[in-house]
């Protein structure tokens, strides 16, 4: 073999840094990845749409509340005009019912003045007879709308269905108890129609 055959080289590879350095893992590379978006986004561009997404928000949330008041509005007014309508069809003839009580008056005042000897002649008795049938028919006729008398003699004042137009003095019976009554009262379901004129005790 010939002396000037070369020899294997002893010289050491150089390796850089950069090249022995170790992978990125996939979350190191995602927050790399998310900074670097980040970084990026920071314009006045964004910094706009932002401003301008929060405004729209507060808007939203302005039409929500708007919305939600409406419809309690619009709610509530259903409900009154539902109590309105109940009431006028519960009370709807009040006034005509108001103004047959001076009829009811008269009746009642021509039956109550009818002596027995009216009452047995032979042509007063049966005109008696015809008003005291006329005023129970209308009597019963009102009771079907829900009309019915007031008796407040000898029960204890009651201000609502009651109207005291003077006292009794004389009177043994206990304090602001209804002594007399000087015209009848009624009363449409649970309201007073008309209220009974009375006298009561001190």
């Amino acid at each position: 073999m010939s002396s000037h055959s070369k020899k294997p080289s002893k010289h050491k590879s150089t390796v850089s840094a950069d090249t022995l350095k170790q992978p990125e893992t996939p979350s190191e590379a995602l927050k790399e990845g998310q900074t670097a978006d980040t970084s990026k986004n920071q314009t006045p561009e964004f910094d706009a749409l932002m401003k301008q997404h929060d405004q729209l928000q507060t808007e939203i949330e302005q039409w929500k509340a708007l919305c939600a008041r409406s419809q309690a509005d619009a709610e509530n007014a259903r409900k009154r005009a539902a109590q309105e309508i109940a009431t006028t069809r519960q009370f709807g003839t009040q006034s005509l019912i108001k103004a047959l009580l001076p009829v009811l008056d008269s009746l009642e005042k021509g039956i109550d003045n009818c002596s027995e000897e009216a009452c047995q002649h032979p042509i007063a008795g049966p005109i008696t007879e015809g008003l005291k049938l006329t005023f129970t028919m209308l009597l019963d006729t009102l009771a079907k709308e829900g009309v019915t008398k007031v008796h407040p003699l000898n029960k204890p004042f009651d201000p609502h269905f009651h109207e005291a137009i003077g006292t009794d003095a004389e009177s043994q019976h206990p304090s602001n108890t209804v002594t007399q009554v000087l015209q009848t009262g009624y009363r449409l379901k649970d309201r007073a129609l008309r209220p009974a004129l009375v006298m009561v005790s001190k």
